[in-house]
């Protein structure tokens, strides 16, 4: 493929990127920070299935009540851990979001 053909590719693929996140209900951005313990895996994994919190009538993101304090200082370091990732400063990661949103 000529460097003028992969450029158009490239260039529709991106163009072409709402019709993809659009109808996902959730989107999630593979980043490079690693998690080591099984237990962060898992974490990260209750959190995004909301085994952990909940959105209250106001909208305001809630813990259960029965989540030991322990298990959030754990997701929260986690959190912290993948938000500092050099890819956030990307803006598709975003668009990739929004996109995916109601």
């Amino acid at each position: 493929m000529h460097q003028s053909d992969q450029r158009k590719a490239k260039a529709e693929a991106i163009n072409s990127m709402d019709l993809v996140y659009k109808n996902a209900t959730k989107s999630v951005g593979l980043l490079s920070t690693p998690i080591y313990a099984t237990t962060g895996a898992q974490l990260l994994g209750h959190l995004l299935n909301g085994d952990l919190s909940f959105e209250d009538d106001s909208g305001n993101l809630q813990i259960y009540h029965n989540v030991p304090d322990k298990t959030v200082v754990k997701t929260i370091r986690i959190l912290k851990a993948l938000v500092q990732d050099s890819w956030w400063d990307r803006a598709w990661i975003y668009q990739e979001e929004y996109l995916s949103g109601p």
